[in-house]
């Protein structure tokens, strides 16, 4: 049944990666780094239930434009996307974002303003926000007195609404806070633990009583990792899209090695590793698995192997997201298209959480002549937008935008993406969900999870996710083989 290729006259250790996004791909990626820099072949076979590899990473080329139904960039400042990327040769790909686009807006009154530079991990530049529209009189004199508020001294965790609430007031919370976090994670500040999607703000409250004595000590990084202006911006991509890395890794595995439409069923454990079942298809046994699905997903192909986990892996909500894109005219457009794109408040009462000016932020989205536009509606504050239909999606996003830039035309072109329970949506208490989780997954030396929903929501995140797993596998298959042949040195003596 195993069917695996032969070492020495023995079957090579198997490892099953489970899910073909960004993370599994990384993860079977690394595996074999390792086995060819440390002399010790593995074989990899990753399954993935749908037709395609790349998970919500996915790019379109038409009609000249370059057109992201997922993920447009990545972090710069954290360095596992781009370590990965250039070690698989997509280094001269790598662009980072134009000049153009260095700064961002808030809505506000319909208007667009720009973001102040510098608020996250804290309100570092407090001479920008003061002289910022975005904020009231009060709303300012509320936020400086930010050092004068008690240190929250329970240590418990709470929403990123509360703490942002608690510690600058409730206008920062709502015109800043609330569109960035909602932009970042689709998801409702009102429940997102704080713990989880600011914790840099945490630590400084906990450590100095206060996030801007914490910003003082540290400086305007907090602690955060910084890209200086100049070399290409906070974010980067590839220059013919984000799914160029996704089918360089595929590309890169050995033939036969991902497996498409192959959905697994459950994960049974056995006496020298697991063994995976498939959908119509014989079941495969493995030396180790790696479980790089989304939580749901992982809950159900384990329910056989240890219930509480499974149970734990339930307890993580998912929240959905749709993508249209919108090309137009660039004479047809008023607004400058001066920055990267926008955010919209929830005040604001507007159908989508931002819209990506895609053509200024990456060079090559589309010709000079016409403005390609990224539009996120959805996530925990519009769930249903998803099963509208294609018209009526684009009917919605053209008629939020078009008093906000000017926009004079019908689109040239559209494109329409739904991302199904796409993004974790990290509650309060996550850190110990997760603890939960990992202690239990614990229990099984060869099973490691990796993805979004336990370390950081983006693609580094995933990447970092996937290579931590293969580490983890390859040490304890490597430690075996080298008890193994311990025990077979002694018997011989």
């Amino acid at each position: 049944m195993n069917n695996k290729p032969l070492r020495f006259g023995r079957t090579l250790p198997r490892i099953i990666v489970i899910g073909a996004g960004i993370t599994g791909l990384s993860a079977a990626h690394r595996l074999l780094e390792l086995g060819v820099e440390h002399g010790f072949p593995l074989d990899v076979t990753v399954l993935e239930g749908k037709d395609r590899a790349g998970g919500v990473i996915s790019t379109r080329e038409s009609d000249g434009f370059i057109a992201e139904e997922g993920p447009d960039s990545f972090l710069r400042a954290k360095p596992e996307a781009i370590g990965l990327s250039k070690r698989v040769g997509l280094g001269p790909a790598i662009i980072g974002m134009n000049k153009e686009a260095e700064r961002t807006f808030v809505l506000k009154g319909g208007r667009l303003v720009p973001f102040p530079s510098g608020l996250f991990p804290g309100p570092a530049r407090i001479g920008e926000l003061f002289g910022s529209p975005i904020l009231s009189i009060g709303g300012k004199i509320r936020m400086s007195l930010e050092a004068f508020i008690p240190g929250n001294a329970s240590l418990g965790d709470e929403s990123a609404a509360s703490f942002m609430r608690r510690r600058f007031g409730r206008e920062v919370y709502e015109r800043l806070a609330q569109p960035l976090l909602a932009g970042i994670y689709a998801g409702d500040p009102e429940t997102l633990s704080v713990r989880t999607v600011l914790p840099h703000l945490v630590k400084m409250e906990e450590e100095y009583g206060s996030v801007t004595r914490g910003m003082r000590k540290n400086g305007a990084s907090g602690g955060a990792p910084r890209v200086e202006k100049g070399d290409g911006g906070r974010f980067a991509a590839f220059d013919r899209g984000m799914e160029t890395l996704v089918n360089t890794l595929h590309t890169r595995l050995p033939d036969g090695a991902v497996r498409l439409r192959s959905k697994v069923k459950r994960i049974d454990a056995t006496r020298d590793g697991f063994r995976v079942y498939l959908g119509g298809d014989r079941p495969i046994d493995g030396d180790a698995v790696i479980l790089a699905l989304p939580a749901p997903e992982a809950s159900l192909v384990t329910g056989s192997l240890d219930l509480e986990l499974s149970l734990g892996l339930s307890r993580i909500k998912y929240v959905s997201n749709t993508v249209i894109n919108l090309a137009y005219r660039r004479n047809e457009i008023a607004h400058p298209l001066d920055g990267s794109g926008f955010l919209a408040p929830l005040s604001e009462r507007l159908p989508v959480l931002s819209c990506t000016f895609s053509s200024v932020k990456f060079r090559g989205r589309s010709s000079d002549d016409t403005a390609l536009l990224r539009v996120v509606a959805g996530g925990a504050q519009n769930p249903g937008i998803c099963g509208e239909d294609d018209g009526r999606l684009v009917e919605m996003a053209h008629g939020a935008l078009s008093p906000i830039l000017g926009i004079k035309s019908a689109p040239l072109f559209s494109r329409i993406s739904r991302n199904p329970e796409s993004t974790p949506h990290y509650a309060v208490g996550h850190g110990g969900i997760v603890a939960g989780i990992m202690e239990r997954a614990g229990r099984f030396p060869s099973l490691r999870l990796a993805g979004n929903a336990y370390g950081g929501a983006g693609i580094p995140d995933c990447v970092r996710s996937g290579e931590e797993a293969a580490l983890g596998i390859f040490r304890y298959l490597a430690c075996r083989e080298a008890r193994d042949e311990g025990y077979k040195s002694r018997g011989r003596a």
